[in-house]
């Protein structure tokens, strides 16, 4: 099946085509959560971009997964240590570059500025700093950061998501207009364990973030019932696309979202 096949009779009844998620952009035509990936992104079609956010050392919202800065930090890094966003400042991380076109790390600000008026939706996805057993210990803190910033940007089309259930459930406490998604997955028995996989453990949030593994049209119309968006992740395989669409979700975040708009 090819990414730009028709779409099936299911997919043509439907009220309204589902927004495509940039994962970091158009990370095909630039290092992800740059400036060049989401304008390449937008300027692909994609109606909908997710940015990582992470709290740098000093306190401050950047748009970088550990990741990537694991790739950027390269020889650099520390044999066995992963370093995480929260161990450097600001400062040290814009001092780094991606090879090639040099592209620097964005602040959350700066991304929102650059995708908000563009796009249907802004999603940001929260990441935490971890301790040595693995547990955030930053949720309070990142909680209100955000809050600030949606309010600050006035981001109106910002949606802030988070595999922290308590980060979630902070930012409605703070901000109760504010739209907010919780992550659906049962990838890791550590994910079963914590009740990752339960559809419906939060009512308040507005959207389900679900790994694509869980959906079909069954768990997508139980959440649509129960008044929540259903966005699916990460999409990028042709068959994949069409299934998520053919079963009725909100949106797809992908890496590749010019060919998925172009196939919506």
């Amino acid at each position: 099946m090819h990414i730009r096949a028709t779409p099936s009779l299911s997919f043509c009844r439907k009220e309204r085509p589902p927004l495509v998620c940039a994962h970091g952009g158009d990370t095909e035509t630039a290092p992800p959560n740059t400036a060049r990936s989401f304008h390449a992104a937008i300027a692909g079609g994609a109606d909908c971009v997710e940015i990582d956010a992470a709290r740098t050392k000093d306190g401050k919202l950047v748009v970088l997964h550990v990741r990537e800065l694991a790739q950027l930090l390269g020889a650099k890094a520390t044999p066995r240590v992963q370093v995480q966003v929260g161990d450097m400042t600001l400062a040290q991380l814009r001092a780094l570059r991606w090879p090639g076109g040099g592209d620097s790390i964005l602040t959350v600000e700066e991304a929102v500025a650059i995708t908000s008026p563009l796009v249907s939706s802004v999603i940001l996805d929260v990441k935490t700093y971890q301790d040595q057993d693995g547990s955030p210990v930053d949720e309070e803190v990142l909680a209100q950061l955000l809050v600030q910033l949606c309010y600050t940007t006035q981001c109106s089309n910002c949606l802030v998501w988070a595999k922290s259930d308590v980060i979630v459930q902070r930012i409605k406490e703070l901000s109760p207009g504010q739209r907010v998604g919780f992550i659906v997955m049962n990838e890791t028995a550590e994910a079963v364990a914590a009740g990752m996989h339960l559809p419906l453990r939060m009512l308040e949030p507005e959207v389900v973030g679900m790994h694509h593994a869980m959906v079909d049209t069954e768990m997508v119309q139980l959440l649509h019932e129960k008044g929540k968006r259903v966005l699916v992740w990460t999409i990028n395989q042709p068959q994949l696309m069409h299934y998520m669409l053919d079963v009725g979700v909100d949106a797809l975040v992908t890496n590749f979202p010019p060919p998925c708009a172009g196939g919506h």
